[in-house]
């Protein structure tokens, strides 16, 4: 019977340094591809998962020049998805306490619209920054550190909110310039009142959205915990290069509420709820985008 801490390192992720530690379901495929070439690729294993409502396969990901190739062991049988990063659509990174995961959304080589979600312990989540890094490709080489005054677009929400402040400076790549961003507060709506008493429903997470030359920024609170109404710690980070950006509309739902509408290549569509009362920064917010792409913003 394994102990606690075994399990918990059961969990985690591991880099593979060396065609020698490649695990034997996937030599083969190894060898064929890369046998001979002295850059071995950065790669990186997530374990299998038997969850009672979810089983994940044991998964390995591996860094090319131009290209990220996710395997995926099902039951022995080796799948391969490679993804150009130009068909790239979105890389999602997420984390809630010890639970992580990262998940690619996109076109494989055969012209396949799918998505590759890979789950592992938070505690080797900064095995995977090498993977969004290369997909969100926003550095600039001619600028090797952040620029303070860019960061210092967010100050304002250390009294608002200070694990948002620090999330979207932390979203920030080196040389990126921050073009435009909404902060949008939880959006609550309250179901029924009881001896003096409010119950409220989360109709909408906190969220930040930020914009940049290169790509769009949402980042997420995970909600809060159903026993005491507490946030709990983590967040879900969601990179979109511009260039996937097809259009985006405002469409106004009931509660005075409103829904950014973006829909993106292959017809993946990716939803942001706002209060009413950020109608004309998401305006603003959407002509920023358009005029990036090159597209006449509405007025």
């Amino acid at each position: 019977m394994l102990i606690a801490s075994e399990q918990t390192k059961g969990s985690w992720a591991k880099e593979i340094e060396s065609p020698e530690m490649v695990p034997d379901p996937y030599k083969d495929f190894y060898k064929s591809q890369f046998n001979g070439n002295n850059n071995f690729p950065y790669s990186v294993i997530t374990p299998k998962f038997n969850g009672f409502l979810r089983q994940e396969n044991e998964k390995l990901i591996c860094s090319l020049e131009n290209k990220i190739l996710v395997l995926e062991n099902i039951n022995g049988q080796i799948i391969d998805y490679c993804y150009s990063i130009q068909d790239i659509n979105y890389i999602e990174a997420g984390s809630i306490l010890l639970k992580a995961w990262i998940r690619i959304n996109g076109l494989t080589n055969d012209g396949s619209s799918t998505s590759s979600t890979l789950r592992f312990n938070t505690v080797t989540e900064y095995m995977f920054h090498p993977f969004v890094d290369q997909i969100r490709a926003a550095k600039d080489d001619n600028i090797q550190s952040r620029n303070d005054s860019e960061l210092a677009t967010f100050d304002y929400l250390s009294e608002i909110d200070f694990k948002f402040m620090n999330y979207a400076k932390d979203a920030l790549s080196s040389g990126e310039h921050v073009i435009d961003h909404v902060f949008q507060p939880e959006i609550r709506s309250k179901i029924i009142s009881i001896f003096g008493k409010s119950l409220y429903q989360t109709i909408s997470p906190t969220h930040i959205s930020i914009l940049t030359k290169q790509v769009l920024i949402i980042i997420k609170d995970t909600g809060s915990d159903n026993k005491n109404g507490n946030r709990r710690f983590g967040g879900i980070w969601l990179f979109i290069p511009l260039e996937k950006i097809n259009s985006g509309s405002i469409i106004e739902k009931d509660e005075n509420l409103l829904e950014f509408s973006l829909r993106l290549a292959e017809d993946e569509q990716i939803n942001i709820f706002f209060s009413e009362k950020k109608k004309s920064e998401i305006k603003n917010f959407q002509n920023r985008i358009l005029e990036l792409k090159g597209t006449n913003p509405t007025s």
